[in-house]
């Protein structure tokens, strides 16, 4: 059986426990992505519709749930194909995003990162958000095999 895979197919509040945003919202994070109507998953050609891909990754990526266990939840039948599209889904994004996330576009943020930061401590301490702690920490980052603290990410050691 064949269950949420697309946005019409969806319910208010699956959407939300799974995705942590509503079905318009997705829709339009779908829309600005402007993703092809169909991605190929593999080698072998197979494919999937880009919106069902979508929210496969977007429920991966809010629940952590195990391939198997998404596999559950579309009603598929074979988990590598969901672990397929997670992947294709992620790469897609991840090309668009290129020269956005990887450069210089957000510097002009950095100024701004402390009033993120008490913003998301105030919405994190409202009620609905269950009055969540927003502790600051400090990013750690890979080098030559070792744990070194960065200033920012992808900025060097500190």
């Amino acid at each position: 059986m064949a269950i949420n895979r697309t946005f019409d197919s969806l319910s208010e509040s699956w959407c939300y426990q799974n995705t942590r945003f509503t079905i318009s919202h997705l829709k339009t994070i779908y829309t600005s992505l402007d993703l092809p109507d169909r991605i190929f998953i593999n080698q072998r050609h197979a494919h999937c519709s880009s919106e069902y891909a979508f929210i496969v990754m977007c429920v991966k990526l809010a629940t952590g749930m195990t391939t198997v266990k998404l596999a559950t939840e579309f009603g598929e039948f074979n988990h590598q194909r969901i672990s397929e599209m997670y992947r294709m889904m992620i790469s897609v994004i991840d090309s668009k995003s290129e020269g956005i996330l990887h450069g210089p576009t957000m510097e002009r943020w950095v100024a701004s990162y402390p009033d993120f930061a008490s913003r998301i401590e105030r919405k994190l301490a409202q009620g609905e958000y269950g009055g969540l702690l927003f502790d600051n920490f400090c990013i750690f980052g890979f080098v030559d095999c070792k744990i070194v603290e960065t200033c920012r990410p992808g900025s060097g050691p500190a």
